[in-house]
């Protein structure tokens, strides 16, 4: 239960067009309404990276449950047409990557044969109890950014 909550977290929060990485989500919360501050480029080829480098959410698998919970609800929402498969990506991002030397997001798109690259950096990740119940839920914070490959720039939020 708690894995899907902590996904459900994360997009209640990131597709919604919110887009601001620093605020705490409760899974119970209801979607929230905002306008976007980007939108996508849709025909752009696609990759959704989660860096979780220094293990905040100590379980790896939840890296690659909430790129391909994001990489669904892009395609459930048309707003990529082509998606790179999540588990592709990461798994040969995990094979270049190290840290001591990490990749750049732009080294990162390159190697997947990504044009646009969402980046998902976990920033605090916990639980914390339901009120009246004995319920954990999943609380993040994460640093979404957007990098367009095709002008070689970030594009969310923007370069000040």
């Amino acid at each position: 239960m708690t894995k899907y909550a902590l996904i459900l977290t994360f997009f209640l929060f990131f597709l919604t067009g919110c887009n601001i990485g620093s605020a705490v989500i409760y899974a119970t919360a209801p979607e929230p309404r905002q306008e976007a501050l980007y939108e996508l480029k849709s025909d752009a080829v696609t990759a959704v990276f989660v860096d979780d480098r220094r293990n905040i959410m100590q379980e790896r698998g939840f890296v690659f449950v909430i790129a391909e919970s994001v990489n669904r609800s892009l395609e459930e929402k048309g707003l990529c047409n082509k998606i790179l498969p999540a588990r592709k990506t990461i798994g040969t991002i995990i094979q270049k990557d190290s840290y001591s030397d990490p990749l750049t997001i732009q080294s990162i798109g390159e190697l997947v044969g990504a044009t646009q690259i969402i980046y998902v950096k976990i920033d605090a990740f916990g639980f914390v109890q339901e009120p009246n119940k004995s319920n954990l839920i999943p609380v993040s914070r994460a640093s979404i950014k957007v990098v367009d490959l095709e002008i070689k720039q970030r594009v969310f939020p923007p370069e000040s």
